[in-house]
């Protein structure tokens, strides 16, 4: 049976994203980074790019220690399956560029595990998105909270996001908005995390780097 595609498999590395496995050599004492994008498309090597960023920085316990989001102008008025996230081509008019919102990206990334939910799907994007822009970007220790729910969570009909809500009481009304999006995966990450043995790592956490000042973005 071919494995699921759904979720990173444990020491998988892939978009700078190195997936952690019970049998790691590292426990890491940093935070965690929750991210969570909208995009135009399924595929970035089809060109489907990313329109909303949002990012949450956690210790694991269901808090938001800082938190960054953004709309994200690509410079098209493609914005894809309106219908899903609500995102129209006016609202990305006054929006910052993934360049012009890379300091601010960058800086709450840094030093953390990424987290998301199908993370091999977000972390693809954001890896494009760094690759457009001519940028550098460290390969990350990371954690796939589908793969962790499924470790967790054990006899639920699926693992999409909105069941796992529904099954811990996490509410969810801006559903398919990124900042909101993270925050449910935020506040499920401590029920899952206390029914497992610790998660460790095979890359260490890259150093921190300062947030900007000065930072650009745009809500809807």
């Amino acid at each position: 049976m071919a494995k699921s595609r759904l979720f990173a498999e444990p020491g998988m590395v892939r978009n700078h994203a190195h997936y952690g496995a019970f049998d790691a050599p590292f426990e890491l004492d940093c935070d965690y980074v929750v991210i969570d994008v909208e995009t135009t498309g399924f595929e970035p090597s089809k060109g489907a790019r990313v329109i909303e960023f949002a990012a949450h920085r956690t210790r694991g316990d269901g808090k938001i220690l800082e938190s960054y989001s953004t709309l994200i102008n690509h410079g098209s008025q493609d914005t894809g399956a309106v219908f899903i996230h609500g995102i129209t081509p006016d609202l990305l008019n006054d929006a910052p560029t993934f360049e012009q919102a890379w300091p601010a990206i960058e800086s709450i990334m840094s030093n953390a595990i990424v987290v998301a939910h199908n993370a091999t799907f977000d972390m693809a994007f954001v890896d494009n998105e760094v690759d457009i822009i001519g940028r550098e970007f460290p390969t990350m220790p990371a954690i796939c909270t589908y793969w962790l729910s499924r470790e967790s969570l054990k006899d639920l009909p699926n693992y999409k996001l909105t069941t796992i809500a529904e099954h811990l009481g996490v509410l969810n009304d801006r559903e398919h908005d990124a900042s909101a999006d993270a925050k449910v995966v935020v506040e499920a990450m401590p029920h899952m995390l206390k029914n497992i043995d610790t998660v460790r790592h095979f890359v260490g956490a890259t150093p921190r780097i300062v947030m900007p000042e000065f930072v650009v973005s745009a809500s809807r």
